[in-house]
């Protein structure tokens, strides 16, 4: 059996350990707010989830939308959540994917196992919500991006444009990530003009597309910043942005209240700093260590610069900085971990680092 056949056949066993892990792990277990509201716009047909949604949802339609089309093939709480389930394993897939277009088969294979464990990427595949969706999509943009640099080839700008329309109409962070996508795409070919205008002709594309929904992200924006911008103005302003950034990062490493289970979660803090200074050791060996670091830095930009945009918007306008919304930097930061894992455990072979 060849090298390449042997990663193929341990990607599915991984998906279907994926898959184990988030059906064994799903419980019926009540439902909270959100996803009540997810359950409540979805009943609705879908003229009616799109005109309907404003002012009882801030998000756009497309995961109400299929949550109602699922609702006919799979009913009850437990029906719902496979939707999740199932997005949650073809996040899996595409972060194999992306770390293979960029870094090579074995840091591919370490990053879906991450994901495939990963107690923020379990809670959030068995959600009633958006964000296991929402982490798909945001992989299927960076490996477009990717894919767009390496190749230039139609079927990638056909990738990135698909992908980021449909992050958009699923949750507004996406623009974040489709933000980086096309700043590397101008940093890294700025003297190719041809590209560059594929760049700005996607963006257009883009737009024109979201610019139906443009009058409900207005009104839902605005309801949202009356709502909370003074709360957000207390509650940031005089917390060091480090402090977020630690935040974030013990949640995608060993999760928190919500994504983990733990008898007595305050005296399990021995566990959980270790582990989580592990992770973050490793990320940093992945983001500066070895031959490719240019790679390893521009891929960290998708963890860093939606960061630090969520940090001021919360600081100055409204209070939007939540760990979930930033589920769309879980991928490249388990990328970069896998990256310093293999490392650590693997002497490597020079490999050029000229492209993306």
């Amino acid at each position: 059996m060849s090298s390449s056949a042997r990663y193929t056949c341990a990607l599915m066993l991984l998906t279907f350990l994926a898959a184990i892990i988030r059906l064994l792990t799903m419980q019926n277990a009540g439902i909270w707010f959100d996803e009540a509201v997810s359950l409540l716009i979805a009943k609705n047909n879908i003229y009616h989830i799109i005109t309907g949604s404003p002012g009882v949802s801030v998000n756009p339609p497309l995961y109400y939308i299929l949550l109602h089309l699922w609702s006919w093939i799979a009913g009850g709480e437990i029906g719902a959540r496979l939707l999740s389930v199932f997005f949650g394993l073809a996040a899996v897939i595409m972060a194999y994917l992306l770390a293979l277009r960029l870094m090579g088969e074995r840091i591919a294979l370490l990053t879906a196992l991450i994901f495939t464990v990963s107690p923020f990427q379990v809670y959030y595949s068995q959600e009633l919500r958006m964000y296991s969706l929402l982490t798909f999509l945001s992989l299927g943009i960076m490996h477009s991006t990717i894919g767009v640099l390496q190749r230039d080839r139609i079927i990638d700008w056909i990738g990135l444009v698909l992908f980021s329309i449909a992050g958009l109409y699923t949750h507004y962070f996406t623009a974040l990530v489709i933000a980086v996508s096309i700043g590397l795409i101008i940093v890294s070919t700025y003297r190719q003009r041809a590209i560059i205008m594929k760049a700005f002709i996607a963006c257009i594309i883009i737009a024109a597309l979201f610019a139906p929904w443009v009058p409900s992200f207005m009104n839902n924006t605005g309801e949202v910043y009356t709502a909370k911008s003074t709360a957000a103005t207390e509650v940031h302003t005089n917390i060091c942005p480090a402090l977020f950034l630690l935040s974030t990062f013990m949640s995608f490493s060993i999760g928190n209240e919500q994504t983990i289970s733990l008898v007595d979660y305050p005296r399990a803090y021995f566990i959980i700093i270790p582990a989580c200074l592990i992770f973050i050791l490793l990320f940093v060996l992945g983001m500066t260590g070895g031959l490719q670091r240019k790679k390893a830095i521009k891929m960290s930009m998708y963890i860093f610069v939606p960061i630090i945009i969520t940090i001021l918007i919360s600081s100055k306008m409204m209070d939007v900085y939540l760990n979930r919304y930033l589920i769309i930097c879980t991928g490249p930061f388990y990328l970069l971990v896998s990256r310093g894992l293999s490392l650590l455990t693997e002497r490597r072979r020079p490999l050029s680092d000229s492209q993306f």
